[in-house]
């Protein structure tokens, strides 16, 4: 159970990040190179993509499978954690901290921001109205994924550098360290759920869904229906492409 949940954890943890990165480059490719590639874009390609992500996700997991034990204290709590005994222990456990980092948060950050960028820039011909949606998404996205995570991973590098002995050892400075974890994890967990009013809830097709079935079950009528879509067809047809 320990090494299954730990793996969840982490799999979990890969696919929203790296997710994350695929859908600003699928924005991207769909807004800046439009003519060229976002016709040509197929299902099979969509799909492809996510079992790609799910299987490296898998296989970035596979340390937790392999090494993950559990511990019981002297007061009979049992604890999962990475044992760091031996010159395998060790290394595999650096390099999952190495991938947690890299391929987990600072790979997906630098994606979403370049290809945030070149979407804004991209989209500087058009109306005022576009631009500042568009500004206002990439800077909700790229904002809040890096709100979330940031003191989560900025703990996890002290953590690591605190176990690679670059301080002297405090077993003060070890306890707060555990703490702020658990708290800044906490915090991070946040993120997915925000995920779904950023990607949802600010997109234009998900809206007039969502008010559609609102008006079918009777809790708005069919004139304020119609007002609110006709509202939404006069907002940009590039806010509606970079949001859902």
């Amino acid at each position: 159970l320990c090494k299954i949940l730990s793996a969840v954890h982490k799999i979990n943890f890969y696919c929203s990040s790296m997710l994350l990165g695929c859908i600003a480059v699928d924005r991207y490719l769909a807004i800046v190179y439009a003519i060229h590639t976002y016709r040509k874009r197929r299902a099979r390609s969509i799909h492809f993509t996510c079992a790609a992500v799910w299987l490296c996700s898998l296989l970035l997991t596979l340390p937790d499978l392999v090494f993950m034990e559990v511990w019981t204290d002297d007061s009979n709590h049992s604890i999962c954690y990475f044992p760091e005994v031996g010159i395998d222990g060790n290394n595999a456990w650096l390099a999952t901290r190495f991938l947690y980092h890299t391929v987990g948060f600072f790979v997906p950050l630098l994606v979403m921001c370049h290809c945030y960028v070149a979407i804004v820039r991209a989209l500087c011909q058009s109306q005022r109205l576009q631009r500042q949606k568009a500004v206002r998404v990439a800077i909700l996205v790229t904002g809040v994924f890096l709100l979330c995570w940031s003191p989560y991973h900025i703990i996890i590098f002290l953590n690591t550098l605190t176990k690679l002995e670059a301080f002297s050892k405090n077993c003060l400075l070890e306890d707060h360290l555990d703490t702020a974890i658990m708290v800044t994890e906490a915090i991070g967990f946040i993120h997915c759920c925000l995920n779904p009013i950023l990607y949802a809830f600010i997109g234009v097709k998900f809206r007039n869904d969502f008010f559609r079935i609102l008006q079918e079950l009777g809790c708005i009528s069919q004139e304020t229906l119609n007002e609110i879509l006709e509202v939404t067809r006069k907002g940009s047809r590039i806010e509606s492409d970079t949001t859902t």
